[in-house]
C-alpha cells in the first residue's frame, strides 16, 4: 500500500498552540490518517482496511488518542495495546476533533 504523508512544516503552519489539547505529532498523525482515509474512500477502499494496515506504530499512537478522547487515561507510555478493535466512526470523530480545535484555534478576530 503506497503511504500518503501530507507534509506540514512548523514554520508554514497557520495554527495556535495556545490551549491546543494535541501535540503536533498528534495533530499530523491525524491528518496524515484523514488523507489516507478521504484517498481509500475515493478509490473504493474500506476505510477499516485503512486503519488495519497502519503500521503498529500508528496504529498504537491513534489508540492512545482514542482512549484518550473517550476519557480513558493511559498512564503507562510503555505498555503496548494488544488486541484492540480500532472502529473507523472512532477514528472519524477523532479527526472531526481535532480539525475542529485547530481549525478554531486559527480564526482572527
Amino acid at each position: 500500500m503506497a503511504q500518503i504523508v501530507t507534509k506540514i512544516k512548523w514554520n508554514e503552519a497557520d495554527i495556535l498552540w495556545n490551549n491546543n489539547p494535541f501535540t503536533w505529532d498528534e495533530v499530523q498523525l491525524v491528518e496524515e490518517i484523514a488523507e489516507e482515509l478521504d484517498t481509500a474512500a475515493a478509490g473504493g477502499v474500506p476505510k477499516s482496511r485503512i486503519i488495519q494496515e497502519l503500521p503498529d506504530e500508528k496504529k498504537e499512537k491513534l489508540i492512545h488518542l482514542i482512549l484518550r478522547r473517550k476519557g480513558i487515561k493511559i498512564y503507562d507510555k510503555k505498555k503496548r495495546v494488544k488486541d484492540v478493535e480500532i472502529k473507523v466512526e472512532d477514528v472519524e470523530l477523532l479527526i472531526k476533533e481535532v480539525k475542529a480545535f485547530v481549525m478554531a484555534e486559527n480564526i482572527d478576530l
